[in-house]
Formats: C-alpha cells, sequence, structure tokens
C-alpha cells in the first residue's frame, strides 16, 4: 500500500492486534513498526497527557 493511498487521519483506534484497520482493510505491521508505534504512543501519552489531538501520527 503506498503512503497516498492510506486515509489523512490515522486514529489510535485503526491500530490493533497488531495490525494498521483501514477502508475494510486489514494491513499486518512488521515488528519493528509496531516496536516503534508503541514506543512514540507511550512517550505521546506521557508527554501530552491531556491532549485533544487524536492523530497517533503528527501531520
Amino acid at each position: 500500500m503506498q503512503s497516498k493511498a492510506l486515509p489523512s487521519a490515522l486514529q489510535p483506534t485503526d491500530i490493533r492486534d497488531g495490525r494498521l484497520h483501514t477502508e475494510g482493510r486489514a494491513i499486518i505491521l512488521a515488528d519493528p513498526v509496531r516496536e516503534r508505534l508503541r514506543a512514540y504512543l507511550d512517550m505521546r501519552q506521557q508527554r501530552w497527557t491531556g491532549t485533544a489531538n487524536p492523530h497517533p501520527v503528527p501531520h
């Protein structure tokens, strides 16, 4: 899948069970991607606990 095929605003809930769920598809994420994503989301939660920004990745 090319990056332009992804929706412009991924939600944290789009990623579950090690897969990216978007537009009716479930894309398996590689272990290194899952590890980095988890580390980023953990850091984001600690740093910006009360943020209203729902996006897992800044644009």
